[in-house]
């Protein structure tokens, strides 16, 4: 059986002591994640929807394990040290473009663009969440497909178990990822969390520490999803609860939704 969600907390793309993602200790933490997510089928679920057309974008593209999948034409990363990584993972086969989802032209407008890894969760205002939709729309020729995935609410009610819980990654025999979940605002579907990467000496004790930034991730139900997605022009055409192509239901912990630009 392949892994689904809930995941280990991602690493953040921002913090005082990271410096290039090339050093040691976030490079442990990407290598980990590769290692997780190896059984997770992502990769050929989009790649499936992607055959056909050449004419294609991933949206949050991060270091490029998707996408060294599906081989997309365009890809857009907000963060510079992650395009610089997914660059050299795909070649130039993909013209990866530095920009925000929410705001970023794409040179041609395309057929089929996918937002994959709960990226859509990391949008904590709904309004950014409509913005990041309607841009998307703006990049997609008409009758072109979306594909993306969110967190699920059995995800979420996983979070709020381990809320001020300190938990633990194994990363390296010589590293490990540290954090905490906490609620930021007074916002009950915003959830927060606070990740360091733990240096240990060959006794396993901690030698030093680097401090990432918190991240943030909103639960979106539904509703809130298809509201967003037909104020854009976007008709949800099927919905997932897996990668396995099984049927959304209010246990799943990843729900897939599959549109139409209208």
């Amino acid at each position: 059986m392949h892994r689904e969600y809930p995941p280990p907390p991602r690493p953040a793309t921002r913090g005082a002591s990271i410096g290039a993602f090339t050093t040691t200790g976030v490079a442990d933490v990407f290598d980990f994640h590769e290692r997780y997510f190896a059984s997770l089928l992502d990769g050929e679920f989009y790649q499936e929807l992607a055959r056909g057309t050449s004419q294609t974008v991933e949206y949050g593209l991060g270091n490029g394990r998707i996408a060294r999948t599906v081989r997309p034409r365009y890809g857009v990363e907000q963060s510079v040290p992650l395009a610089q990584m997914a660059r050299s993972r795909l070649g130039i086969a993909t013209t990866v473009i530095i920009g925000d989802v929410r705001t970023v032209s794409l040179p041609q407008a395309v057929a089929y663009s996918y937002w994959p890894g709960t990226r859509l969760n990391r949008l904590t205002s709904p309004h950014d969440l409509t913005s990041a939709l309607g841009n998307m729309r703006r990049n997609s020729a008409v009758g072109g497909t979306l594909a993306f995935d969110a967190a699920g609410a059995s995800y979420y009610q996983y979070v709020s178990s381990q809320m001020g819980r300190e938990f633990l990654f194994p990363l390296t025999s010589r590293s490990r990822l540290r954090g905490s979940y906490f609620r930021r605002s007074g916002d009950p579907d915003v959830f927060a969390g606070t990740l360091a990467i733990d240096h240990l000496d060959v006794a396993g004790s901690v030698c030093y520490s680097q401090s990432l930034s918190a991240v943030e991730e909103r639960y979106y139900s539904d509703e809130a999803i298809r509201a967003s997605a037909e104020a854009t022009d976007w008709r949800i055409v099927k919905t997932f609860g897996s990668f396995d192509h099984e049927p959304m239901q209010a246990t799943s912990s990843t729900r897939i939704f599959i549109c139409e630009a209208v």
